[in-house]
């Protein structure tokens, strides 16, 4: 595979497989169905090898760029290149779609409408039996939750937070940890910030 695109470098084999210590993402558990884990000491599974692939689809509605996008793209473009079996949910045409498929990453349509963008997540789901469902935008995670009701394969959701704002909604301050299997902040302010329950009334 050639260099990637617009300036942007696919993580090859000799990259760092984990960012430094201090710059670790924080994970919230919490309980799993295939593997019990303390909500007080979260447990961080090991990343398994080529020879025991996952199967992960990420929804992403926007696609259009972005820091989200950025990482989300590259995120589950480490993951193919490692072995494991991916697709992003979403629409081709855009910035990051294109970027995707020319790093390898199979592109499902899915939208531009809400209802089509869930139902074609779930039906995508359903085929390609995915483990792991995720979500990297405020605005895909309910879209996600449902997706994964709606497949019949109920597979585990992680939701990443990269924005340093805490839902705003009450069902999904109240509700969302409930319905994943982990959230993760990408950064300790991200964290902080979602501890403390920070409101920002135009958060998603």
């Amino acid at each position: 595979m050639g260099p990637a695109p617009h300036g942007l470098r696919l993580p090859g084999r000799h990259d760092r497989p984990l960012p430094a210590a201090g710059a670790r993402p924080l994970v919230w558990r919490r309980h799993l169905r295939r593997h019990a884990t303390s909500q007080s000491t979260p447990q961080m599974t090991p990343v398994p090898t080529a020879a025991t692939p996952l199967r992960i689809l990420q929804m992403n509605s926007l696609l259009n760029g972005g820091g989200t996008d950025d990482r989300a793209v590259r995120l589950i473009a480490g993951f193919h290149a490692r072995g494991h079996r991916v697709a992003i949910a979403g629409l081709p045409d855009r910035k990051y779609g294109r970027i995707a498929r020319e790093w390898g990453v199979p592109m499902v349509p899915a939208g531009p409408g809400k209802a089509a963008y869930i139902l074609g997540s779930a039906r995508e789901l359903r085929r390609g039996k995915y483990q792991i469902l995720q979500a990297h935008h405020g605005r895909d995670y309910w879209p996600a939750v449902v997706a994964g009701i709606l497949s019949g394969v109920r597979p585990s959701l992680v939701l990443v937070r990269h924005l340093a704002k805490s839902p705003s909604s009450f069902v999904s301050r109240r509700f969302l940890l409930n319905r994943c299997e982990a959230m993760v902040a990408v950064s300790e302010f991200v964290a902080e910030v979602l501890k403390k329950g920070s409101y920002e009334p135009d958060s998603p």
